[in-house]
């Protein structure tokens, strides 16, 4: 069962975990400044909120374990119960839970640094095998483009009217 609500929150990026709190992915998008493009960051991070899984939740335990939606809930529920009663307890490789006087603390397993890093960009130059810069000729790109633009336009015509 912790197997299937772990890929769940691989899957979705929340899990709700009643009378415990919620656990969500945030994501931080990878951003290129002064050449460098940094690395996304991604957390887990745990709210001390009381809220009750979805249907959606209960529908993919349910088919994950081949039971019916009324099991999974009472399955979910009895696991959830045993946690809270064990006070500390790991959830897969998401992270460590410990119950304490009524306060949860989490602690994540996931680092994103682990499989994301910073790239450092340096500008390229064409250059040919002599170590010689290339110089492209871009200045006649226009003229090409007006070409082909009145070529496509003949070819309309003719196929519209002959």
């Amino acid at each position: 069962m912790k197997n299937t609500i772990e890929k769940y929150f691989i899957a979705f990026g929340y899990l709700s975990l009643p009378n415990i709190g919620m656990i969500k992915l945030e994501k931080k998008d990878a951003i290129l400044e002064n050449g460098i493009w940094e690395a996304p960051n991604e957390t887990i991070v745990f709210e001390n909120i009381n809220e009750q899984p979805s249907k959606h939740f209960y529908a993919y335990v349910a088919d994950a374990l081949s039971i019916s939606t009324d099991q999974a809930i009472l399955k979910y529920e009895q696991l959830i119960t045993d946690l809270i009663s064990s006070g500390d307890f790991i959830l897969g490789s998401l992270g460590l839970f410990q119950i304490r006087n009524q306060n949860v603390i989490f602690t994540s397993n996931y680092n994103s640094a682990d499989f994301y890093a910073s790239l450092h960009i340096e500008t390229v130059q064409n250059i040919d095998g002599n170590n010689n810069q290339i110089h492209a000729k871009k200045d006649n790109w226009f003229v090409w483009a007006i070409v082909i633009a009145v070529a496509a336009t003949i070819a309309i015509l003719i196929k519209n009217y002959i």
